[in-house]
């Protein structure tokens, strides 16, 4: 924390807890929870937004993973991870598997772990609907293994859209 020029928090609370905890050291704190700017957020034509046909609470915390997943880039590691987040942080993928066999992956590690209520499958969408729906996560994921080619390729893509959108990324 002494040589953070910058932290970043998911929730307003740990925000406050660091704040109080690490006054002396002058690092600011920032929460990233978008969840509250983004309420009622609908497109055009009064569609739902990402929260509604998922049935997330307008109060969790929402991970989202940019389209194109495969078990390379980290999904399976996301989706374990939950199991160490406070239980009102959900995980939503947004788009397709790039196979069945990440799909099967990731879905036999969140019952594993008992979190597979607190993730969710937006699946393969539009454009325009991609690009709402990630702007509506509080903060954005891509993992990926930067040996490999394809990845390095690939990933900057997804960091572009969840910048484009304004989400913060991890």
């Amino acid at each position: 924390v002494a040589r953070a020029g910058l932290v970043l928090t998911p929730s307003h609370a740990l925000a406050q807890y660091l704040r109080r905890r690490y006054r002396r050291r002058g690092v600011p704190v920032r929460a990233i929870r978008n969840a509250a700017e983004h309420d009622s957020t609908h497109g055009p034509g009064n569609e739902p937004g990402l929260r509604t046909p998922l049935g997330i609470p307008a109060n969790d915390i929402v991970l989202v993973s940019p389209c194109g997943i495969s078990a390379e880039t980290g999904a399976v590691l996301a989706a374990r991870a939950l199991r160490f987040l406070p239980p009102d942080h959900v995980l939503v993928f947004i788009g397709r598997f790039a196979s069945g066999s990440a799909e099967a992956a990731i879905r036999a590690a969140l019952r594993r772990d008992r979190v597979a209520h607190r993730c969710f499958f937006a699946g393969e969408t539009g454009p325009a609907q991609y690009r709402r729906w990630l702007a509506e996560g509080d903060l954005g994921l891509i993992l990926f293994d930067p040996a490999i080619a394809n990845m390095r390729l690939a990933a900057p893509n997804r960091f572009f859209d969840l910048l484009a959108a304004r989400v913060p990324v991890i």
